[in-house]
C-alpha cells in the first residue's frame, strides 16, 4: 500500500505509536547518490519523530488490512470448493521506502524502492505448462 493510507480503525489500533520506532541513520547521513534523488526528497527532512511513527502506524494499519482482505478471498474460495482450481496471482508495481536513504514513499531506483512483491498461488486442480 501507500499514501493515501485508508484502512478501518481497528487496524491502526493494532499499531500503538510508540512501538512504530523509525529507522535511525546516523548524524550527517547522506544517501548514496542523493544528488539524484528528487527535488522534493528535501522536504522529507522536515518529518519529526511523531509524524515518521504516524507513517509507519498507517503503513502497517493498511497491510494489515490488505493482508485480512486477502484472507477474506482466500476463505470464500476454500468454502466454496474453488481454492483448487484457482490460480492467484498478487503483485505490486513498485517497492516503498520506510525512512531508509532518507526517503518515506516510492520512486527510487534503490534496493527497498524496485522490491516489488510477487506471489503466485495455485492449487492442485491447476496444472501450468510451460513453454521455452
Amino acid at each position: 500500500p501507500h499514501d493515501p493510507f485508508v484502512a478501518p480503525k481497528k487496524y491502526f489500533d493494532m499499531y500503538p505509536l510508540e512501538d512504530c520506532d523509525p529507522i535511525e541513520l546516523p548524524e550527517g547521513y547522506k544517501p548514496p547518490y542523493e544528488h539524484s534523488l528528487l527535488p522534493w526528497s528535501k522536504e522529507f527532512d522536515k518529518f519529526d519523530d511523531q509524524d515518521k511513527r504516524e507513517f509507519l502506524r498507517s503503513y502497517y494499519a493498511c497491510t494489515t488490512f490488505m493482508d485480512a482482505q486477502v484472507g477474506r478471498l482466500l476463505d470464500a474460495l476454500e468454502e466454496t470448493g474453488q481454492l483448487d482450481n484457482t490460480l492467484i496471482v498478487f503483485f505490486g508495481d513498485h517497492g516503498y521506502h520506510l525512512g531508509e536513504n532518507k526517503w518515506w514513499n516510492k520512486v527510487t531506483l534503490y534496493e527497498q524502492g524496485t522490491r516489488a512483491p510477487f506471489i503466485i498461488s495455485f492449487g492442485y486442480g491447476i496444472y501450468l505448462i510451460f513453454e521455452g
